[in-house]
């Protein structure tokens, strides 16, 4: 599996294909998702999505909430995802010396219309949105891990990656064990709206600002 992500995102800068997480972590992290969806004055609940470096919240920009993933977490499935997103990590240091240190990763909840407009992942983050001070880093490698079950081609949601040239470039529908992973600097990407409530994992590998 790593091989030919690695091979895609040499050739193409795109992977899109099986996903490196098991059907049961899959699974596991859509209870998860739905469970902080349903969650009351909970301390981890989805919160209303934030966009740019200053982390505002902008709903005509984007309609999805979100939950961070904690470095150490205590949920089998989130631990069996970071683990395997760990060995693909290591995986593209190695053969692409893409310099990666870290991953952040956060469960997204788009409810029925709501979209994201085109955006480039790539910007400097001081981590700042998540409470932390670490040295400012770039995002070099973007994911998503999609967690819809019995995705239809008729109920949108699809994720449109664009060339440089802003002609479209591919289209994905969200279905359960679908991963995407591109570069974040070079392709810019919109999320459509749906006809029903889509849900993923979604997330950057980074590296220091140089």
């Amino acid at each position: 599996m790593h091989e030919k992500i690695i091979d895609a995102i040499a050739a193409t800068g795109i992977y899109v294909g099986e996903s490196i997480l098991s059907a049961d972590t899959n699974n596991g992290l859509r209870a998860e998702l739905l469970k902080l969806h349903t969650a009351q004055n909970a301390t981890r609940a989805l919160q209303p999505a934030k966009v740019s470096e200053q982390a505002i919240s902008a709903p005509e920009w984007r309609g999805d909430s979100t939950a961070w993933l904690s470095d150490a977490p205590s949920n089998k499935a989130e631990s069996a995802a970071m683990l395997a997103i760990k060995a693909l990590q290591l995986a593209f240091n190695a053969a692409l010396f893409t310099g990666i240190q870290q991953t952040q990763l956060h469960y997204a909840h788009y409810p029925i219309g709501a979209f994201y407009k085109r955006h480039l992942d790539r910007f400097a983050t001081s981590q700042a949105s998540r409470g932390k001070t670490e040295p400012a880093s770039c995002r070099v490698i973007s994911l998503v891990f999609y967690l819809n079950a019995d995705w239809l081609q008729n109920e949108g949601g699809e994720l449109v990656l664009y060339d440089a040239d802003e002609q479209r470039q591919i289209r994905v529908l969200p279905q359960l064990g679908t991963m995407v992973a591109f570069r974040s600097e070079q392709f810019p990407h919109e999320v459509l709206p749906a006809i029903r409530t889509r849900l993923s994992l979604t997330g950057w590998m980074l590296a220091a600002q140089s």
